[in-house]
């Protein structure tokens, strides 16, 4: 990675040819001098690479059994005609509520839901529309090897990375008033650990315009190939399994990246079509408000999780459209329509792991806006 003395100057690369007639700030090279080398990645080395790629064609392909979901059932917004989902696995049709009621992380008494404690796949009965594939590993062996280092993963990911500000899933905590910066009274809306890596797209409130970088990440990651390797192999594998589960789910992820000039996740060292998310997530300890995410309709939030096995506490995932919950009481995943109300429920200090790839929707728009900032990008790679 390049380093860059980072400049105490503000706004000095937003000058008048750098902004359209419509006001638009368009992104140019200038500005990488002000952007943190903590917001910048280093290439990743290609025997990384070749590791991983390794390890991906080594998954034993005959891990669960196969059959394909009959074609009424669909993911809404997949626009290809590959198999919604191959996972033999029993369907549960349900009716989904027009009103929900949202579950507040602070809320320790559970909600009288019914607990899933079996892998299944969960459709609206009305409509066929997917709502979500739930899978143990017991059903697929594939899913303990994508997480057999997990515990060792979340220990360097808060060693480099910068846990997640509690409010952001009610957006900014800033506004500008006046071409300044005021701070928002945002409530928390989690607990737990969070951390996001990847792509970001995020206000500068000092210029009044968005930015396009890399979450916060301490630079000597750049180096670290421990690091590195387990990062690559969970969130490469677990799109992996997308690929096996749910292809159509899986190529849709991937088309919607495929023209947009986007320079990975990971940087352009790492092929997108071994993870073309956006951003992934991590988390410990971890519960939640009811929320709905930006994700791309026709993508899911793919999660995998691992308890901590030497706790009796619950660890549940809730989904508040169906007023179901799922057990985490082994390793196992979810494809979630991340559109939809859901939440991790708070039962107590579980201690388990959770890791999601996601495809945000500000991020995979075709505009010439997001054109100039990843071409920006893969120019300083």
């Amino acid at each position: 990675m390049k380093k860059t003395k980072k400049k105490k100057l503000k706004c000095k690369y937003v000058s008048k040819k750098h902004i359209t007639k419509e006001g638009v700030y368009r992104a140019n090279k200038s500005i990488l001098p002000y952007i943190s080398d903590e917001r910048k990645r280093g290439m990743i080395t290609s025997d990384v690479i070749k590791i991983i790629k390794k390890r991906l064609k080594k998954l034993p392909k005959n891990s669960f059994n196969k059959k394909e979901i009959d074609k009424k059932y669909y993911w809404k917004g997949v626009d290809n005609n590959l198999p919604s989902c191959t996972l033999d696995l029993p369907i549960i049709e349900v009716d989904i509520k027009t009103k929900y009621k949202s579950i507040s992380w602070k809320d320790t008494k559970q909600p009288k839901w019914e607990t899933i404690k079996k892998s299944c796949i969960i459709a609206d009965k009305k409509t066929k529309r997917i709502l979500a594939v739930f899978v143990y590993s017991k059903d697929d062996t594939n899913i303990t090897k994508c997480v057999e280092d997990s515990f060792e993963l979340i220990e360097l990911i808060e060693k480099y990375l910068k846990l997640k500000n509690k409010i952001f899933y009610s957006g900014f905590d800033t506004k500008l008033k006046n071409k300044k910066s005021i701070k928002l009274d945002r409530q928390d809306r989690y607990t737990g650990k969070n951390w996001l890596e990847g792509m970001q797209r995020y206000l500068d409130p000092s210029c009044g315009h968005n930015i396009l970088a890399y979450y916060k990440r301490h630079p000597d990651a750049n180096n670290d190939k421990k690091y590195l390797e387990l990062l690559l192999w969970q969130y490469c594998c677990l799109y992996e399994l997308e690929k096996r589960h749910c292809p159509a789910v899986a190529q849709f992820r991937y088309d919607l990246v495929k023209d947009t000039n986007f320079p990975g996740c990971f940087t352009p060292s790492c092929p997108l079509e071994l993870n073309p998310s956006t951003c992934m997530g991590a988390s410990i300890n971890f519960s939640s408000d009811t929320h709905a995410d930006s994700s791309v309709e026709g993508t899911t939030e793919t999660i995998i999780w691992r308890p901590d096995k030497t706790r009796k506490i619950p660890y549940l995932f809730g989904n508040s459209l169906i007023e179901k919950s799922f057990s985490i009481h082994d390793d196992c995943m979810i494809y979630q329509v991340g559109t939809d109300p859901h939440g991790t429920l708070n039962t107590g200090n579980h201690g388990g792991v959770g890791f999601v790839n996601l495809s945000k929707k500000n991020l995979v728009s075709n505009t010439e806006y997001n054109k100039k900032w990843y071409d920006l990008w893969n120019k300083y790679f």
